[in-house]
């Protein structure tokens, strides 16, 4: 089962979409995420799908 999808559209959240712009800033290589326990995981699966497509690893 692929749940891939769910990612589309957890990065329609605003916190999300936030995690991603800033992920998107020249020299940014660290964050501090504040998110409840269970938006964890889909927060930084979105981050590693949007940084893998611009070739920086997570």
């Amino acid at each position: 089962m692929s749940l891939s999808g769910l990612l589309d559209a957890v990065a329609d959240d605003q916190g999300i979409a936030a995690l991603l712009e800033a992920g998107r800033a020249a020299g940014r290589t660290t964050f501090d995420l504040a998110a409840p326990r269970s938006v964890r995981p889909f927060a930084i699966a979105a981050l590693a799908r949007d940084q893998a497509a611009r070739g920086r690893p997570v």
